[in-house]
């Protein structure tokens, strides 16, 4: 099962959600996704990350979609992800490229780079309402195609330092559990 642009769509659905949950008192507040994080600095990583999709769909250069997500910077998490939320999600409803995108990694084909913003949007989606007292449970489809395209890219990932040990999977683990777990959460 691959990721496909209405997985991509749902996943900027689930963070929405919890982000127009956060209250004002909880932006400066701790994530376990990455220790000097605060939830606003999480929605700033999520929103910058978002603002390259359209860009980078249109066929231009990571400079390019460095600049654009700094046009798109706002000092409100909530207002900077909304804007760049909006901007990706017109670009993937005008049609996902069939060729390959740039990276600063190098080309990568657009499947593959949708995929790969999709699932780390889901994951930070559990971050976010984990660090705010939210609701913690994704929808079991997005957890599903996550966990199989991760399955091609884990190893890599894992070896290039892009995500830590994983997390002890508990006896019994449902399949959100397991797919945290691999990605160094622990629930």
């Amino acid at each position: 099962m691959n990721l496909t642009a209405h997985d991509y769509r749902d996943a900027l659905a689930q963070f929405a959600e919890r982000v127009d949950a956060v209250d004002d008192r909880e932006w400066s507040a701790p994530t376990r996704c990455c220790p000097e994080w605060r939830v606003g600095d999480l929605v700033h990583h999520v929103a910058d990350e978002t603002a390259w999709v359209a860009p980078l769909l249109e066929g231009r250069e990571p400079d390019d979609a460095q600049a654009e997500a700094g046009r798109q910077a706002a000092d409100d998490p909530a207002e900077h992800w909304t804007s760049a939320a909006g901007t990706a999600r017109r670009a993937v409803d005008a049609g996902v490229p069939a060729g390959s995108v740039t990276l600063p990694s190098g080309r990568v084909d657009a499947d593959a780079y949708l995929a790969e913003v999709c699932c780390d949007t889901v994951i930070h989606t559990w971050d976010l309402a984990d660090a705010t007292g939210g609701d913690t449970r994704l929808p079991a489809e997005l957890v599903e195609a996550c966990a199989q395209w991760f399955d091609a890219v884990e190893d890599e990932w894992r070896d290039n330092g892009l995500i830590g040990p994983p997390a002890d999977v508990p006896p019994g683990a449902d399949a959100q559990t397991a797919l945290l777990a691999r990605f160094g959460r622990s629930t």
